[in-house]
């Protein structure tokens, strides 16, 4: 994959942030890694409701079991969960609890360490085919 390539990711943007976070993406050149932009104006229910992730899903045409969701928000993380993807908490202002751990794969310390949790798995799951 190159820098360039779409990934087949998503990113779930409420709809007052998603012209701030094209603009914002945009200054990075990191719009076209998304291969969709789901915005609050394309949902009628809100996290933690599962609805803004099997919309994302939807969106680039995979099964929710599928796809990856980090998040970093309790309610964020009980929507990725309950729409069936595995999900990976990044906590930023609000700590991981126990409920979190139950409903992740994962607690990543960073980004980083989530890009580094993605990739072990993406290896361990090439060495298993």
């Amino acid at each position: 994959m190159t820098d360039t390539e779409p990934t087949g990711s998503v990113l779930p943007a409420p709809d007052e942030w998603n012209r701030a976070v094209e603009h914002s993406l945009g200054q990075h050149g990191l719009v076209e890694r998304f291969d969709a932009i789901v915005s609050r104006e394309l949902q009628t229910r809100h996290k933690p409701h599962p609805e803004p992730f099997l919309k994302a899903a939807e969106a680039i045409c995979m099964a929710p079991q599928d796809c990856l969701a980090l998040e970093d928000s309790h309610n964020g993380v009980r929507a990725a969960a309950a729409a069936g993807m595995m999900t990976v908490m990044v906590p930023d202002l609000l700590h991981a609890t126990d409920e979190m751990r139950e409903m992740t794969v994962a607690i990543a310390d960073s980004l980083h360490h989530a890009l580094e949790l993605v990739d072990r798995y993406g290896r361990a799951m090439a060495g298993s085919a």
